[in-house]
């Protein structure tokens, strides 16, 4: 067939055999060196890292080139803009904006915004899974909007970019979803690292941001690809940072009163800011018209404002050098901040792509400027210049925005190469954040999400608890005594059964109180009594949790009440099961230690409420895994292989290693016939499943 006739779905075919042959012969050459798993992701980080740095080039010289297209290839853009007429600003914004917002409807609904949300949503709760046409769309989405006149940063669609490169390799090499979550996490921190020229910053952001936890296992890969990241900047961009900062050093130490009222400042700040962006979103959103119209519409009113304040075009470095340089005049810097707000929210909320990291140094940058003038004013010889309280504000600022301060505090004294305005940055930074957390529980990043019904809170191991309810982990084999049932019965019950513990319902089920040995001890040493008591008598009411119950409230109730398991109830009060804390805990290394696993989830529907789960825990000596078909199964059907009749080896079910592919097949049939782009998922005794893997000569998949 010649290559004019190929179909697409031949295409997309012959694509996927290249990526299979190729997964194979890295794996066969891993296996033919005897490279070691840690060594291995190591390597691996070391390309996520180089990628992510050419990336950033890349995108850098996406946006020159629309700026330059803008306003032309003046070093100062700024001043360039005002040759251009203001109904030429607002056509190229309208054009712009509708460019960007047909590509985000029809190719990468991801893609609109700043992007960070959905990198920390995939890694939460995606598994690290992010559509490698992101990187491609968030490129050219985002340096159209701010070469168009967007008031938005590069530093979020860098962070997105970088992490479906991340993803996108640990899919093709078919890494497990731990490891998955950690190239996410190096593509975001080299992503970081290249733009900021700050290392450190990246690998502290893609913690504190991204995965929301510390772990060693996650610290070495980041640290290797933000390495190569800043080495692959630094020898194409240059080793300076992104932006020149004076050295600034605290007049005395009573100066640190002043810098925490910086710190509160920003805080307060940071929730207009955020208010502003979601507000504008929500009135957006109202108007009658597709997305893409109301991306145009915005960028259109970005490029207006732009004729009347041409200072804060695109990430507005220019205007944030003067500020820390001391040249920009109080009223001068109020303007200019207050109508950066504007801007960022009318550019984001109506649906344009990029980031607020930016903005916020901006806006930070010139409202700590402004700070700087007054303190100077009203303590004269007291305060450090202004271009100091810029420096500390910039930081501040985007603490209140992200609630990371720690980040910022790393990536400022990283900018600045100099000790002795971390004091200062520390004390508003931490204000900042906390002040902002207070107020409002979200940042920037999570706001989003929480909009779309997903809460990520303080890191991945509490938001994937926060997942799962009582009813995917209860069992319901517990026993049940009738409020009846005679005291003599209920002992022998209670010495008898493992967990000490009867539960007492009515005739209809409804719960009415628990029985344990503990209770009991001193009804024992009452024989004479004994004949006369029921179970009604003796029962406990308890604590009880429902059905819909978050394991992590269920882990918060276990700690205060210091108990070893809960009834479940109905919302109208049926007793439905019981969850211990072996439960909890057995669900904990499932979900999240990932250690090899030795139960399965099964999910079902509810009957009003979704979906639902159960776990089922395999015997000893028995696993579930994903296999890669090759050698002697391509082109043959269970059927004709006798997969369980031979081996004892049972297939779950048969998948696609691309998850789009229409013959992807959940459910199993004899029939299928099996190709080099299918995974199986077995289970079996460990013994049977490696004489099934050797003889058909596979290889262990995701």
């Amino acid at each position: 067939m010649s290559a004019a006739t190929m179909s697409t779905t031949d295409i997309m075919r012959f694509g996927r055999s290249v990526l299979v042959f190729l997964r194979r012969s890295i794996f066969g050459f891993i296996e033919y060196v005897h490279l070691s798993e840690d060594t291995f992701y190591l390597l691996v980080a070391l390309l996520v890292g180089i990628t992510a740095g050419y990336a950033s080039i890349v995108f850098r010289f996406l946006i020159d080139f629309f700026q330059q297209q803008y306003c032309g290839p003046e070093l100062l853009p700024a001043l360039s803009l005002g040759f251009v007429p203001l109904w030429l600003k607002v056509f190229i914004g309208f054009c712009g904006g509708l460019t960007v917002g047909l590509i985000i409807y029809y190719w990468s609904g991801e893609s609109r915004g700043a992007g960070i949300p959905e990198v920390m949503e995939a890694v939460a709760l995606g598994g690290g899974r992010i559509r490698a046409r992101v990187s491609v769309v968030k490129a050219v989405c985002a340096s159209l909007t701010i070469g168009c006149g967007g008031s938005v940063g590069r530093e979020g669609p860098i962070v997105q970019i970088g992490s479906s490169i991340g993803s996108t390799i640990g899919q093709i090499l078919g890494v497990s979803e731990g490891r998955l979550r950690i190239m996410v996490a190096c593509g975001a921190a080299a992503g970081i690292a290249a733009t900021f020229n700050t290392p450190i910053a990246g690998v502290i952001f893609a913690i504190e941001i991204i995965l929301g936890s510390y772990a060693m296992s996650t610290l070495t890969p980041m640290i290797f690809a933000t390495v190569f990241a800043t080495i692959i900047a630094r020898i194409h961009l240059g080793e300076y940072p992104f932006i020149m900062v004076p050295v600034y050093s605290m007049v005395s130490v009573y100066e640190i009163l002043t810098y925490l009222g910086l710190g509160i400042l920003c805080g307060l700040v940071s929730l207009v800011f955020l208010k502003s962006i979601y507000g504008l979103t929500d009135y957006a959103d109202k108007i009658p018209l597709k997305p893409y119209w109301r991306t145009a519409i915005g960028l259109a009113l970005a490029g207006c404002i732009l004729h009347f304040v041409p200072q804060i075009y695109g990430m507005g470095y220019d205007s944030i050098s003067q500020a820390l340089q001391g040249h920009l005049l109080f009223k001068t810097m109020l303007l200019y901040a207050c109508v950066k707000v504007l801007s960022t929210a009318i550019s984001l909320g109506c649906g344009g792509s990029g980031g607020i990291f930016a903005p916020s140094l901006f806006t930070g940058a010139l409202f700590g400027g402004a700070y700087g003038v007054v303190m100077n004013e009203l303590l004269p010889g007291q305060c450090g210049p202004p271009g100091a309280y810029a420096l500390v504000g910039m930081g501040a600022l985007v603490s209140g925005m992200t609630h990371g301060p720690v980040t910022t505090i790393i990536m400022l004294f990283e900018l600045t190469g100099d000790y002795k305005m971390v004091l200062p940055l520390m004390i508003a930074c931490i204000m900042a954040s906390q002040l902002a957390s207070r107020l409002k529980k979200e940042s920037a990043y999570t706001e989003k999400l929480k909009r779309r019904g997903v809460t990520i809170d303080r890191g991945i191991e509490t938001t994937i608890m926060g997942s799962l309810r009582c009813k995917d982990i209860h069992h319901k084999e517990l026993p049940i005594v009738k409020a009846e049932t005679p005291f003599q019965e209920l002992a022998t019950r209670v010495i008898n059964f493992p967990h000490h513990q009867l539960y007492v319902t009515d005739d209809a089920g409804q719960y009415l109180g628990r029985i344990n040995l503990e209770g009991m001890k001193h009804y024992l040493n009452e024989p004479e009594r004994n004949d006369q008591l029921k179970a009604a008598d003796v029962m406990e009411h308890g604590i009880t949790v429902t059905e819909d119950t978050f394991l992590t409230e269920l882990i918060r109730k276990f700690g205060i009440y210091d108990l070893e398991e809960i009834p479940v109830l109905s919302d109208d009060g049926l007793l439905k099961g019981v969850v211990s804390q072996h439960d909890v805990f057995r669900i904990y290394s499932l979900e999240i230690l990932k250690k090899e696993p030795r139960g399965i989830k099964f999910l079902h529907r509810g009957l009003a409420d979704g979906q639902m789960a159960d776990y089922v825990e395999l015997p000893e000596d028995y696993q579930l895994q994903s296999v890669q078909v090759a050698g002697n199964m391509v082109g043959k059907s269970c059927r004709e292989l006798q997969i369980r009749a031979r081996y004892n080896v049972t297939v779950l079910a048969i998948k696609s290693i691309f998850e789009d592919y229409a013959e992807d097949r959940d459910i199993p049939s004899p029939d299928t016939v099996l190709h080099g782009y299918h995974r199986l998922v077995i289970i079996g005794h460990k013994a049977d499943l490696e004489r099934f893997k050797k003889e058909m000569d596979l290889t262990e998949g995701e």
